[in-house]
């Protein structure tokens, strides 16, 4: 559940730092387990945890949020809930 399109953009100690304000911005989703249910609402769960089809999937779910106006603001960047729950999934290992 790599943030792979923030990869792209950023370096991973960035990617930390928008986990780690997300967590201390959202506290209920401040565990392993709440993000990785979050992160898993909505994906197939007949697929292998971090196959290519949940990447594909995880892509489509950042891109819909980005079509319907769900956007959160952290450090500066405008990014998906899912974006940043990913950042916070990282953030955590």
């Amino acid at each position: 559940m790599y943030p792979l399109v923030l990869s792209g953009i950023c370096d991973e100690a960035s990617i930390r730092k928008i986990g780690i304000s997300y967590r201390a911005l959202v506290p209920g989703e401040n565990s392993k387990e709440k993000l990785l249910e979050l992160l898993n609402t909505g994906i197939s769960s007949n697929i292998a945890p971090d196959g290519p089809e949940v990447i594909n999937e995880l892509e489509q779910k950042i891109e819909q949020e980005f079509k319907e106006d769900k956007l959160v603001v952290i450090n500066g960047w405008v990014i998906t809930p899912t974006e940043a729950r990913q950042c916070a999934l990282l953030s955590l290992s």
